[in-house]
């Protein structure tokens, strides 16, 4: 995968590619990953706060290494990470992460053409181990676990790096095994307040990925009217997260009952794939 965009990424560009130089085993993850991989519709508002890698266990603390040695470099933040993406409690901790923030932000750029950008490259930089989002660089499954977008700096004309992120099939099993593994009890509290619930938390973010890679995707009635496209998906996770793919698939009670439409779900892949590639077309085309 090679893709030449524009991206809020480039603030970040520096301390990525330092990732990538010292042979750190790491992908983007969250909605800017989304939207790279898979030409996702998003915007500013629906990323988060941070810009999230999943880094391989065994290299987590080289990253940290690397980053606070850049010059104008990043420190350690020693407080627990809280919150994840897709849980709107923030008093969940996550102490196997690291969370990373600028030493120096960098002088202000001209707005007008870094638009949607974080202008000061001052979010902080969470690394997330990839045990914790069930993430396998290792990947026994059909197709690889990475795959590479090449982006265009915004402010250096010619210049462009690339960036790691994870493959659909990669992205879709860690979101199914957050789901699957992280089952949680639907409590009713009347006059406690629930204790934070890392199972629930950890469960909710996986069902974020589900959706953003599949929420606008009719759900159907029963499993034999799953279109063949649908069916052929479940063949690229693995083989305990399969079943469960399907039923998220269809709904009995509110799912429509057509016949197979293999074209609605090939052209909702079409779409999501080549979206981002138009707009750059345009915006290319304009300068």
């Amino acid at each position: 995968m090679s893709i030449k965009v524009y991206s809020p990424l480039q603030p970040y560009e520096r301390p990525i590619t330092s990732l990538t130089d010292a042979n750190i085993r790491y992908v983007l993850w969250g909605s800017e990953a989304l939207e790279l991989a898979f030409s996702l519709p998003s915007t500013r508002h629906s990323y988060g706060d941070e810009i999230s890698l999943v880094v391989a266990d065994g290299d987590l603390e080289q990253a940290i290494s690397v980053l606070a040695k850049l010059e104008d470099g990043y420190v350690l933040n020693y407080q627990v990470k809280r919150g994840i993406r897709g849980y709107s409690r923030k008093d969940v901790e996550f102490p196997e992460c690291a969370v990373l923030e600028r030493l120096v932000r960098d002088e202000p750029v001209d707005a007008l053409h870094i638009e949607g950008s974080d202008l000061y490259g001052q979010k902080p930089i969470t690394l997330y181990p990839a045990s914790l989002l069930k993430f396998s660089f290792s990947s026994a499954l059909r197709s690889t676990s990475v795959q590479y977008a090449t982006l265009q700096s915004r402010v250096r004309y010619g210049v462009t790096w690339s960036i790691p992120l994870p493959t659909h099939a990669a992205i879709l099993n860690a979101a199914l095994s957050l789901m699957r593994l992280n089952t949680y009890s639907h409590k009713v509290y009347k006059d406690l307040i629930p204790k934070p619930d890392r199972k629930k938390a950890l469960h909710k973010h996986g069902k974020f990925l589900w959706n953003g890679l599949f929420l606008h995707i009719d759900r159907y009635k029963s499993f034999e009217l799953l279109p063949k496209v649908v069916r052929d998906a479940a063949t690229e996770v693995s083989e305990e997260n399969r079943g469960q793919f399907l039923q998220l698939c269809v709904d009995h009670k509110n799912g429509i009952e057509e016949e197979e439409m293999p074209g609605k779900w090939a052209k909702a892949y079409e779409t999501k794939r080549t979206a981002l590639l138009r707009k750059q077309i345009v915006k290319e085309a304009r300068r």
